[in-house]
């Protein structure tokens, strides 16, 4: 019998900054071929003045692990920033 859960986390990003830094590192380490546009793509080219990083791709970058564990099958991850005040 095959079940379906759903595992939420919930993360405040301190420093986007230094999220992006290591989610750029972390793709790039198990894609060594990424140039700078691909990186840009998924994560922002921290420069953009109204929106420097995507956040949410970092996230996903650095918490979904690609492979899923023994057992089971990931079969979708996403993320959805709300902003507390």
């Amino acid at each position: 019998m095959s079940e379906s859960h759903d595992v939420t986390l919930h993360v405040r990003v301190h420093d986007e900054r230094e999220l992006w830094i290591a989610a750029r590192a972390h793709y790039q380490g198990a894609n060594p071929s990424a140039d700078e546009e691909d990186l840009d793509s998924l994560f922002g080219n921290g420069t953009d003045e109204d929106d420097p990083y995507d956040v949410s791709g970092c996230l996903r970058e650095l918490l979904d692990p690609g492979v899923s564990p023994p057992g089971c099958e990931i079969e979708e991850s996403s993320v959805e920033c709300v902003e507390f005040m």
